[in-house]
């Protein structure tokens, strides 16, 4: 499963459980989209 999180500091620490878990994880900082506004993020997220 890819899990995308958004900006907030929270979704640094959220992500080691989940990637223990087995599953891909990024942040949008990790995939280039930082200070994109949800319609947009939305839309890249669901080009992936």
């Amino acid at each position: 499963m890819l899990i995308l999180l958004d900006e907030n500091l929270l979704s640094k620490k959220l992500k080691k459980p989940f990637i223990d878990a087995g599953h891909i994880v990024q942040n949008v900082e990790d995939m280039g989209w930082r200070g994109v506004k949800d319609k947009e993020l939305l839309a890249l997220a669901d080009r992936q």
